[in-house]
């Protein structure tokens, strides 16, 4: 559904950026990775190289669907005001960088099956996903500094592991309940938090 609010330029962005994406995911599904180029995709697609490169700086990026993770404009400000526990914000902080990397989370599965049929494709889904991770982190590690936020107890320390259990549960939740993170993801998110929480009280 198109968004009103949008002038006709950007409308017209998106719809480019879709066509070239969809172009790149099915000509690998129907070829294969290897023989998908950018020429075939596109010619598909129905726009020059030239174009190509200015959405997406490879074809593995097109066929995924991704892109750079960025700190979106007012990230850091809901972070810094959100109330609740670190862990929560966190996961808030990680989800809202992540979105910026992937504008379509709709193609979830078709992404998810790409990555796992395809070793190139795992190694930059997992690029872009450090990269977020190296955003969120150097946030989290600023902390100290900032006296408008509770600092963690343990700095750095404290920081890594909270990235890394934010990480560990969204990698869990996309692998475990597909459907359910296309459905509603923040109740998928919140039904492994769940699962983690229960197998942590239990083994300890």
């Amino acid at each position: 559904m198109s968004n009103p609010a949008l002038s006709l330029r950007e409308r017209n962005r998106i719809d480019c950026w879709h066509a070239i994406h969809d172009a790149a995911a099915d000509l690998t599904i129907e070829r294969g990775l290897d023989e998908t180029t950018i020429d075939a995709i596109s010619d598909r697609a129905g726009v020059s190289r030239r174009t190509f490169f200015n959405y997406f700086p490879s074809k593995e990026d097109a066929v995924l669907g991704m892109q750079a993770p960025t700190l979106p404009d007012g990230a850091l400000e809901d972070f810094r005001a959100s109330a609740g526990d670190s862990f929560g914000r966190t996961m808030r902080l990680m989800l809202a960088v992540l979105d910026s990397a992937i504008p379509d989370h709709d193609d979830f599965p078709r992404r998810r099956t790409l990555a796992d049929q395809n070793p190139v494709l795992e190694e930059r889904l997992r690029r872009h996903i450090s990269a977020a991770e190296d955003i969120v982190l150097a946030i989290l590690t600023e902390q100290d500094g900032d006296s408008s936020t509770e600092p963690l107890p343990d700095g750095i320390e404290s920081a890594k592991a909270l990235l890394s259990l934010a990480a560990t549960i969204l990698r869990f939740t996309s692998r475990n309940d597909p459907h359910g993170v296309l459905v509603d993801r923040e109740a998928a998110i919140n039904r492994s938090i769940d699962v983690f929480r229960k197998a942590i009280s239990e083994s300890l």
